[in-house]
Parts: structure tokens; C-alpha cells; sequence
């Protein structure tokens, strides 16, 4: 479940996707803002002319988002068998993202969407 083009060695996603490879609507993700110096923590709301609709920036580029790298430690709200448990969080870290079925895989789960 490797996805060269969502975990690039310079850590950017490539430049110039076609719309086919966009991050799909509701993908937790980074973007890379200027004011902030780094990257933060968005949700993908949309895509409008080969840029995203984040949930922090309306038009961002396509250059300066990322999902979520793998390593990253995210909380995630587990299929639970027992009602007491359901709205519980865990931690989990992510191990990568299988762009064909747009899901993450996780270390405590291998198939898990982003709404999730």
C-alpha cells in the first residue's frame, strides 16, 4: 500500500497532479502555510481549479498540501462491539495512505477512512 506520490522524499506532494490524484473531500491533511512557518492540520472541504478548499484556506495550492504523514500520531474513533465504548478516542499512528481505496492505514487498524 506504498504511495510515492503522497509520501514524497521532500516531504511536498508533486506538483502538477492531474485532478484524478486529489485528496479526496473530508481527508485530514497538512498545509503549508507562510504565516504560520510550517505545516498545520486541515481538513480537505472541497477542490476548485486544481487548488484544495481547506477548512483554514479557501484556495490553497496544490504544492503546499500533504496528508498526513506517516508517523504521525492522530486520534481515531475505533468501530467499538459495545455501545458503552462508542464516541471513544484513541491514539493511533499512521503507517500510510492507500490512495485507491482512500483510506489510511493505521498501526492499530489497516483499513480506515479519513472520517474516521
Amino acid at each position: 500500500l506504498s504511495s510515492p506520490s503522497y509520501f514524497p522524499q521532500n516531504g511536498r506532494q508533486a506538483v502538477g497532479q492531474s485532478a484524478a490524484n486529489l485528496l479526496p473531500v473530508g481527508c485530514p491533511v497538512e498545509y503549508h502555510s507562510r504565516s504560520h512557518g510550517g505545516w498545520i492540520p486541515a481538513i480537505v472541504k472541497g477542490h476548485c481549479q486544481y487548488r484544495y478548499r481547506l477548512d483554514l484556506q479557501p484556495e490553497a495550492p496544490l504544492e503546499r498540501v500533504r496528508p498526513l504523514q506517516p508517523g504521525t500520531v492522530v486520534e481515531y474513533a475505533p468501530l467499538h462491539a459495545c455501545k458503552e465504548q462508542e464516541g471513544t478516542w484513541v491514539h493511533a499512528t499512521i503507517q500510510s495512505y492507500d490512495e485507491l481505496r482512500e483510506l489510511f492505514v493505521l498501526d492499530i487498524e489497516p483499513a480506515v477512512p479519513p472520517s474516521r
